[in-house]
């Protein structure tokens, strides 16, 4: 069994290639139900897009799920949580929604997997610097 980890971005080219997770690769979120067919179904997956106001990674996980895949995983905190965190980025990181948000996360869809900042560190083994 292949024990590999995608980070797939499932926002447009334009946005991924503003500002994106080191690692992730762009499949935008409606390609995505395509590209699912060419993905082995238990490739541990996590699927991300701008930020909690997002729904673009909520949606990607029932796609894949729906599709069969059974390690599937959302980062709702999306790339503003992981840049405002201090992690590293690629791209300029200019888009508008990258914007320091107050206030709390939108509620979370308790039907899908999430996967929490800390978490996505750990499997990608980043430490604070």
């Amino acid at each position: 069994m292949d024990n590999k980890l995608m980070l797939i971005n499932v926002l447009d080219q334009e946005s991924y290639n503003d500002c994106h997770i080191p690692g992730s690769i762009n499949i935008p979120f409606n390609k995505l139900q395509e590209a699912t067919r060419e993905m082995e179904k238990d490739t541990e997956i996590i699927v991300y897009c701008a930020s909690y106001e997002c729904s673009a990674s909520k949606e990607a996980w029932h796609i894949l799920d729906q599709a069969g895949f059974t390690n599937i995983w959302a980062y709702e905190g999306g790339v503003r949580e992981w840049k405002q965190e201090g992690n590293p980025t690629e791209g300029v990181c200019k888009a508008p929604y990258l914007a320091p948000k107050t206030g709390k996360p939108e509620l979370t869809d308790s039907s899908i997997k999430t996967i929490s900042l800390e978490q996505l560190k750990h499997k990608l083994n980043i430490r604070k610097s």
